[in-house]
């Protein structure tokens, strides 16, 4: 997505990647795809750039470490999220070990103060890095942007879904446990799971202990799983800027999650349902009084989408992330 948006605005992208499948994305996106896997190649990439942009921890190792030169690229790191051990979960069962803490409040913080610049897509991730001991001067939050159609599709689904890795961290035996409570008086309600991940199996086993019939089609792009739902649940223990939320918000279906994380900083208030997370009971709740009245719904989901188009387009997160480029540079001089 962002390598779209900065090439339609003129820019050069070269894309460094480690698959041919996601040379051939970079590729239709309008970038120069290059196929690397290994550092020196990864490097040897990026030399005649006047930026560089890492994505993801181990791009970051390659790309940060070794000699800082005055006349190289200006290098740039966007720190999607936390590491799993030091996400708030309930009940964790033990402290991040010593190999995590020192990973990621003493080596990342330490390689990531090299960056020029660093890009967090929520206010609440910020945050939680500052407390693990991240340079917050060098922080600059870019909230997440999706491709957002001028009108609202003409309709919505009729199950009751999450999309989503099927991990902890997102809650989805919390989301189970509340479509338990929704099946009792609604028993013709369907259910989807779209995603993937360790919990698969779990899940389809606490489903079946709970007497529920639910449909676990694996991952699906977000428009195929949106357009199967008339409610959007995210049950997540946290999230930084989640991409599915912004993406039903921008097709018009209506959304209840926790308030936990990035989300509130999505939308207004008056835009979503937000409910405390680990409670399966509100969870239900929420979800009942979104199913009982579609007009109410509608309109939260219509000032949602006017909200995206406003406020959280990929043009808008693009031209963001240049100005924290060009900043960068005007800084290098």
């Amino acid at each position: 997505m962002l390598a779209r948006q900065l090439v339609r605005g003129g820019a050069q992208v070269r894309a460094v990647v480690t698959s041919v499948t996601m040379a051939e994305r970079f590729a239709a996106a309008g970038a120069d795809p290059v196929v690397a896997t290994g550092r020196t190649a990864w490097l040897r990439a990026g030399r005649d750039a006047d930026v560089v942009h890492s994505h993801d921890r181990r791009s970051a190792v390659w790309t940060l470490t070794g000699p800082r030169r005055a006349s190289g690229p200006v290098r740039v790191h966007t720190l999607h999220g936390l590491a799993d051990a030091f996400l708030p979960l309930p009940d964790r069962p033990t402290a991040p070990s010593r190999r995590d803490r020192l990973a990621y409040q003493v080596v990342e913080p330490g390689l990531l103060r090299r960056a020029d610049a660093v890009v967090v897509p929520s206010q609440a991730t910020a945050d939680l890095a500052v407390r693990l001991g991240h340079d917050p001067a060098r922080m600059t939050v870019v909230p997440n942007g999706v491709d957002v159609p001028a009108d609202l599709p003409a309709g919505t689904g009729a199950a009751v879904g999450t999309i989503g890795a099927l991990e902890p961290v997102k809650g989805l035996d919390v989301f189970l446990r509340a479509a338990a409570i929704i099946h009792r008086v609604d028993p013709d309600r369907r259910f989807v799971v779209s995603g993937e991940g360790s919990q698969r199996g779990a899940l389809g086993s606490l489903a079946a202990a709970l007497g529920l019939t639910v449909d676990f089609p694996g991952h699906r792009p977000a428009p195929a799983a949106l357009a199967r739902l008339e409610v959007l649940v995210m049950s997540s223990h946290f999230e930084s800027a989640p991409l599915v939320l912004l993406e039903a918000m921008a097709a018009g279906v209506p959304v209840v999650a926790t308030r936990v994380g990035g989300i509130p900083e999505q939308a207004p208030p008056d835009a979503l349902l937000l409910v405390e997370p680990n409670d399966p009971v509100a969870l239900a709740a929420a979800v009942e009084v979104t199913l009982a009245d579609p007009a109410a719904a509608a309109t939260r989901a219509a000032r949602a989408h006017r909200h995206v188009l406003a406020e959280r387009t990929a043009a808008g997160c693009a031209g963001a992330v240049e100005a924290v480029y060009r900043r960068a540079l005007d800084r290098r001089g």
